[in-house]
């Protein structure tokens, strides 16, 4: 829940570079991980629940991460 004019700040697994298709590979085995989002599929998430998209980036740390920023007007 969020205040008026609230951001929303979410970060997932990214599906994007080498580093996160071979943790995607190795969570697939492990039966652990189906999906990881990349920038896209998550943006348009974050939109279909009524936010306002702020920006995206890449978080090059390990393990991969896609940190969106968004806000709802209230």
């Amino acid at each position: 829940m969020l205040k008026n004019n609230g951001r929303l700040f979410l970060c997932d697994m990214s599906g994007e570079g080498i580093l996160a298709r071979v943790m995607l590979t190795y969570g697939r085995l492990c039966a652990t991980d189906n999906h990881y989002f990349d920038r896209a599929s998550l943006q348009e998430l974050v939109r279909a629940a009524g936010f306002e998209t702020t920006g995206a980036a890449i978080m090059h740390r390990f393990p991969p991460a896609l940190l969106i920023t968004a806000y709802k007007q209230g």
